[in-house]
């Protein structure tokens, strides 16, 4: 299957980004609205906003949970089936870097598709 790969340098510790991407809270001020609580249950749902353009809600599942480095989710909805993978590299000087890899099946539209996805992501990140 195919993947997008974006790595974001961040002015900031792992244990801060972490947080940003697993307290639902934080997360849906960035990203997605969600029920996320990866330390109460292993399935969640993200309620995209209209920006992102697809149908709602997604259903998550998290695979591989191992704090504060890397975070494996696999996300299935009416337009979506994917596997997002977070990982968190430290940096000199309490920094790090974001790598997001979004693996999904891209059928006859793949190239556009994986345009906005990108797009949509950078703009997030």
């Amino acid at each position: 299957m195919p993947a997008l790969t974006l790595d974001t340098e961040l002015a900031h510790p792992p244990a801060r980004v972490w947080r940003a991407l697993t307290d639902r809270r934080l997360l849906a001020e960035w990203f997605m609205s969600t029920d996320l609580e990866p330390d109460r249950s292993r399935r969640f749902r993200l309620f995209p906003g209209p920006d992102w353009g697809l149908p709602g809600p997604l259903e998550g599942e998290l695979v591989d949970l191992s704090p504060p480095h890397r975070m494996v989710v696999l996300l299935r909805g009416e337009a979506v089936h994917a596997r997002l993978t977070f990982e968190l590299l430290p940096r000199p000087g309490d920094r790090c870097r974001l790598r997001l890899v979004h693996t999904a099946p891209l059928g006859l539209t793949g190239s556009l598709w994986r345009r906005n996805l990108a797009r949509a992501y950078r703009e997030r990140l």
